[in-house]
């Protein structure tokens, strides 16, 4: 039956490509990129290599109606008109957005500079990742400001840096300095690789909608220079932090794709097994809930049990590791279907799957019919979710989910009547 599921799913995704492929927009379109990281995922697992572990009836049953619920989702969202939009601009804010790059220097100084005297000492990033973060956070206050505030941050500085050196005549080498220094910083810090894959995704996806619709093209040689020199760094950078923690790269590129399915199918059973209590949309949310109750923790309320839960089974999926292939040990990959899963069951999967769908598409129309800075940083956000699929829902992590609320506080609201074309160009508008 497993491979029949598999069969299904392919055409099921193949015919959704096709059906993309002729239509207008089509390498941006959310709905593309969706079908295109399953097929690959789906594809990949079939082929088995490394002796990677069968995964059960079950979970590829949910993995099916995720992909079907999640791609109706995505061709519903594409079908609602949003109709006129209020007289309304989001206006970006120099002073919170300098504000919060201050304090996201601060931590990130003196964070990394713990991480680099433990490379300067001879420790690996691979070191550094699994066992001395108690060195590189010299205390628990200074982790929680990593974790809440810098982290998301660093994201949103990547989005506005490329953003803006893709798409500005002005500041690009100083956007550029600055995207180098956070990614440093954080591969200093976390001896991980994956702030490198957020900037290649960013790059591809930025190149792709600068050629649709970014009004201000960047003339001559030099535009072309930066962002592929970023690319190069990037790709650069990946390779040496995958051989400096010991590990191949084309076995990596293919875990990280498809050893999903099998360790989404073990962590289904752990889940029955340690815990077989539905968390009602609490772990889908974790990312926007987990920071507000921190905050009321520290003024002595504590915590819903249900979150406790959910922190719980989410901690499980990075702490519980398992063998999905013969000396292949694996963590965190669970697939975007699992917070789905563990919230409502293979029910939840369903309705939050194309709940999720629907909002992608949404937000991909959305920045169509207005493509300002912020509507294009927040729906390269969609689409660094929509390149995550294989790891985990992107909002069911704080790390990244809040870099979309410090999006929705440095873009601030400004009602107007009249507003010139200076001021439109200024403000990323068209």
């Amino acid at each position: 039956m497993n491979i029949i599921i598999i069969l299904y799913l392919i055409t099921w995704i193949y015919t959704i490509i096709l059906r993309n492929i002729k239509s207008h927009d089509t390498w941006i379109k959310p709905s593309f990129i969706f079908s295109v990281f399953w097929l690959l995922i789906i594809s990949l697992y079939s082929l088995k290599l490394f002796d990677i572990i069968e995964a059960s009836n079950n979970t590829m049953i949910v993995i099916f109606v995720g992909i079907v619920a999640s791609s109706l989702g995505l061709e519903l969202g594409q079908k609602i008109s949003l109709g006129k939009q209020k007289n309304n601009r989001f206006l970006f804010s120099n002073k919170r957005y300098f504000f919060l790059v201050l304090i996201t220097f601060i931590i990130l100084m003196i964070s990394s500079f713990n991480g680099l005297q433990l490379i300067l000492s001879g420790s690996t990033l691979g070191a550094i990742r699994y066992f001395e973060r108690g060195i590189v956070f010299s205390n628990s206050f200074l982790e929680v400001l990593y974790l809440n505030i810098a982290t998301p941050m660093t994201y949103v500085i990547m989005h506005i840096s490329l953003y803006r050196i893709y798409n500005s005549n002005e500041k690009r080498m100083v956007h550029f300095i600055l995207l180098i220094i956070i990614t440093i910083a954080s591969i200093l810090i976390e001896g991980g690789r994956f702030i490198v894959y957020y900037i290649l995704i960013d790059c591809l996806a930025l190149f792709l909608l600068k050629k649709k619709a970014f009004s201000n093209k960047i003339p001559g040689k030099k535009s072309k220079f930066v962002p592929f020199l970023i690319v190069i760094l990037c790709i650069t950078a990946f390779v040496y932090i995958t051989s400096d923690r010991g590990s191949e790269i084309y076995k990596t590129i293919y875990t990280y794709l498809c050893g999903c399915v099998p360790f989404l199918d073990m962590k289904i059973m752990d889940f029955h097994t340690k815990f077989n209590t539905f968390t009602y949309g609490i772990t889908s949310l974790n990312g926007f809930l987990r920071p507000i109750f921190t905050l009321l923790a520290y003024l002595g309320i504590p915590s819903p049990t249900i979150l406790s839960i959910s922190d719980t089974i989410l901690l499980n999926v990075e702490l519980g590791t398992h063998y999905i292939a013969p000396n292949i040990l694996y963590n965190g990959f669970v697939s975007i279907f699992y917070s789905f899963y563990v919230d409502f069951g293979v029910y939840g999967v369903g309705f939050l799957s194309a709940i999720y769908g629907f909002i992608c598409s949404m937000v991909y129309m959305s920045y169509k019919k207005n493509n300002t800075e912020r509507n294009t940083i927040i729906y390269l956000i969609i689409i660094q979710s929509l390149s995550t699929m294989m790891l985990r829902f992107y909002f069911c992590n704080y790390l990244t989910a809040m870099s979309l609320v410090f999006v929705m506080i440095i873009y601030k609201k400004r009602r107007y009547i009249n507003i010139t074309r200076i001021e439109r160009v200024k403000y990323g508008e068209k």
